[in-house]
């Protein structure tokens, strides 16, 4: 693969991340959000930037570990909940730190998205940082749910490998940026090099 000109720098706003991991820890920049008891933020991260073509774990697009930067902010607690304030805090954390995109794989039942977060992701996005978050998991439509409501940010629904709406995920047809991607029966990492 040929060498990129930057590296992009990807914040993983969720529950930590397991920096040890051995097919991630060639890609993760110091950052708060160490560590990962719940998984699920390990588990994003690995989709975002796990070593490709070194025989270990899972394959990402980030051949060799040249392309991404991994960077974890604690939003959500071990038990997997969190506040509006904790996210908007994780949102501001990484786009201070330089982030280029911050991944919300999170969200909440909010037909109007908390003051907070909103002004956390417009600060985001003024920096210039692509904010990417789920759809939501409830076989609604995401315009209910934030942060996936608030204006700038990009919606991902899950398909299956039909590329059919999973049945969980909400649709999000009716925001300004939709995309869907593959979002049922996908492996990744788990903390301890599983």
């Amino acid at each position: 693969a040929e060498e990129p000109s930057r590296q992009a720098i990807v914040a993983i706003v969720d529950t930590g991340v397991d920096d040890r991991h051995e097919d991630i820890k060639g890609s993760f920049d110091n950052s708060p959000g160490t560590g990962d008891k719940n998984g699920h933020g390990t588990h994003c991260a690995g989709i975002a930037g796990a070593a490709t073509n070194n025989g270990v774990g899972i394959a990402s697009f980030n051949w060799d570990s040249k392309f991404v930067r991994i960077r974890g902010y604690k939003a959500l607690g071990d038990n997997g909940g969190g506040s509006a304030e904790s996210v908007a805090q994780a949102i501001i954390d990484a786009a201070r730190d330089g982030a280029d995109v911050i991944s919300l794989s999170l969200g909440s039942f909010s037909p109007n998205a908390p003051r907070v977060e909103a002004q956390a992701v417009e600060f985001a996005l003024e920096r210039g940082v692509i904010v990417v978050a789920a759809a939501g998991n409830a076989n609604s439509d995401a315009k209910l749910h934030s942060p996936a409501n608030i204006p700038g940010v990009i919606v991902v629904s899950a398909v299956d490998k039909d590329n059919r709406k999973a049945s969980f995920s909400n649709t999000n047809s009716s925001l300004k940026q939709p995309i869907a991607a593959p979002g049922v029966g996908i492996l990744s990492l788990k903390p301890g090099n599983k």
